[in-house]
Parts: structure tokens; C-alpha cells; sequence
């Protein structure tokens, strides 16, 4: 009886590992840079977390180059929008950053 109980967790597992697996992040992938102050008092450092464990960033440097896909624009974003629209990367503002969260949640 356990070794069936054991084998019907260890399906379950793997059909939810696949389903995982199947199911594509919105920014599998991107190299996403976050600057000035987020809305709803949310910190960088979780919204850096947001991107990487949720919607499948690779990284979340801290300075905007030509390998940077996103920046996400905060209050007073500064300098680093200001390089980003230089380089032509794309600006997304952080209201638009918590809607697309709030969506991926529900």
C-alpha cells in the first residue's frame, strides 16, 4: 500500500513538474533593470525577486547597458531611464510592473 501511495505522489510530481515546465514566464529570459522608487513602498530587492523566481528574468543588474532588455521606471528613475531610451531598451513604468504582477498572482 505505501509503495502505491509513494508511486501516485511521484506521478503527481512530475505531471506538475511538466505542466511547470510548459507554462512560459512573460520575461523568460530578460535582462531586467529596476530604478528609483516602486510603487506601493515595494523595494528593489523584491521586485528584483518578482522578476527572476516569478516572470523568469535571467538577471537584474543594477546599471542599463546594450544587454539590458527592460527597465522598469520607478519615481525619480533618473539616469538609467535616461540611457536606457539612448540605447533604445525598453522603459515600463513600475505601476504598469504591479499590474502585470497583480495579473500573474490571480
Amino acid at each position: 500500500m505505501l509503495f502505491v501511495f509513494t508511486m501516485i505522489q511521484q506521478i503527481k510530481k512530475t505531471i506538475q513538474t511538466t505542466r511547470d515546465e510548459t507554462k512560459r514566464q512573460p520575461w523568460d529570459g530578460l535582462t531586467v533593470v529596476f530604478t528609483g522608487s516602486l510603487p506601493g513602498g515595494m523595494t528593489r530587492s523584491a521586485a528584483q525577486d518578482i522578476a527572476i523566481e516569478i516572470m523568469g528574468a535571467k538577471s537584474t543588474p543594477g546599471s542599463v547597458s546594450k544587454s539590458t532588455d527592460l527597465v522598469v521606471e520607478g519615481d525619480k528613475g533618473g539616469k538609467k531611464v535616461d540611457k536606457a531610451r539612448e540605447l533604445g531598451v525598453r522603459v515600463m513604468g513600475g505601476d504598469e510592473f504591479i499590474q502585470l504582477v497583480n495579473e500573474l498572482k490571480s
